[in-house]
């Protein structure tokens, strides 16, 4: 199977993305972003310009989603011996889920050995108030609820359903593999209706048969995006990047009404693009390759996982009123830095011991 070392870069600068996010949104006047409501001054330039990338959360949570897609499907885009799918299942749950358990612990500590209050100057920060609870962290464990122990567990809730389904996925993009094309955007159509519906499930599950269909697709688009150079490639990727935004880029004018569904097929669009670009264009995966980013990238799981108990804690030092620049300051490399102990410690033996689980089953 071929790895596309590029992808990794990708996936740890959205995670840094939804850090930078989080230290934000401590700050009442970036929260009220994320509530609809305009801002002005300084906010408005970092809100309604393509600076806004540096902390579109939502839309990094997307590109995780396609990337999970391509990635889950590649070993599987040709016949599969049943061995195979027997030894996916174990090694894939104790991936996911050991790291998520001991996030959810790591969670709880701090959650208790510094305690949340509920009347702080930032109104984000209040959200977390009475989160250490056994009934939160049993909730948060098993990915279900609000999680106010750790919020951006509420991902492990789709890539678990999409991991549980792959098999379903993988069948449906072998039969429709010479039309994938079209089933890219029927899918992005599908995801755009599902968001339109309220329906959870119809967005959501849509954005990772994506990703599987450019896997299963590769060999139709890799070669043109591999010959990508010079100001075509910056051409797309500033392309891309700009539908990626395209939602806070047209806010400042534009309302969120019916006339607006194209804005999400286009964050799709514009994720797909990425994976594409970071796993098949020179200049933009030697990128993601780069020491630091593809650093990130191996870090990047273990720092969405235990980033928000940090960021949280350390608004709280100054009862939510410390300026965003101060707790990014503070929150992002202290993350970065308990990430990488995180991943040391757990992630990678974690890891480790999911291979093994897996290779344990294929060998019956």
């Amino acid at each position: 199977m071929t790895h596309y070392r590029g992808l990794h870069g990708l996936r740890g600068l959205a995670a840094l993305t939804v850090v930078i996010s989080h230290a934000l949104l401590t700050d009442n006047r970036m929260f009220a972003v994320t509530l609809g409501k305009p801002v002005t001054g300084a906010s408005a330039w970092i809100t309604y310009s393509p600076l806004h990338l540096f902390w579109d959360a939502s839309e990094a949570v997307i590109v995780f989603f396609v990337l999970s897609g391509f990635v889950l499907a590649l070993p599987f885009v040709h016949s599969t011996p049943i061995a195979q799918w027997l030894a996916y299942y174990p090694r894939r749950l104790a991936r996911l889920l050991l790291p998520i358990w001991a996030a959810v612990a790591l969670a709880f500590v701090i959650a208790v050995l510094i305690p949340r209050s509920p009347d702080t100057a930032s109104s984000w920060v209040d959200q977390h108030a009475h989160a250490a609870t056994l009934h939160n962290a049993a909730q948060a464990a098993v990915v279900r609820g609000d999680l106010p122990l750790n919020t951006p567990l509420w991902t492990m809730k789709w890539e678990i359903m999409f991991s549980l389904l792959l098999p379903a996925y993988v069948l449906g993009g072998r039969l429709l593999r010479k039309v994938w094309l079209p089933m890219v955007v029927l899918a992005i159509l599908v995801g755009v209706w599902g968001g339109h519906r309220a329906s959870a499930y119809i967005a959501y599950l849509p954005v990772f048969a994506v990703g599987t269909l450019l896997a299963l697709g590769r060999e139709r688009w890799m070669p043109w995006f591999g010959r990508l150079t010079g100001w075509r490639m910056w051409l797309v990727l500033v392309a891309a990047l700009g539908l990626l935004n395209v939602h806070w880029a047209t806010r400042a004018t534009a309302g969120t009404g019916p006339g607006n569904l194209w804005i999400p097929g286009s964050i799709v669009l514009a994720a797909g693009a990425l994976v594409c670009l970071f796993a098949a264009t020179p200049a933009v995966a030697a990128f993601g390759t780069h020491r630091v980013v593809a650093w990130l990238g191996q870090i990047s799981f273990s720092l969405y996982l235990i980033h928000e108990p940090i960021v949280v804690s350390i608004a709280q030092i100054d009862g939510g009123r410390m300026p965003w620049p101060a707790t990014l300051a503070i929150a992002l490399p202290a993350s970065i830095a308990a990430a990488a102990v995180f991943h040391r410690w757990v992630e990678a033996p974690a890891h480790r011991l999911s291979r093994r689980i897996g290779n344990a089953f294929s060998s019956r």
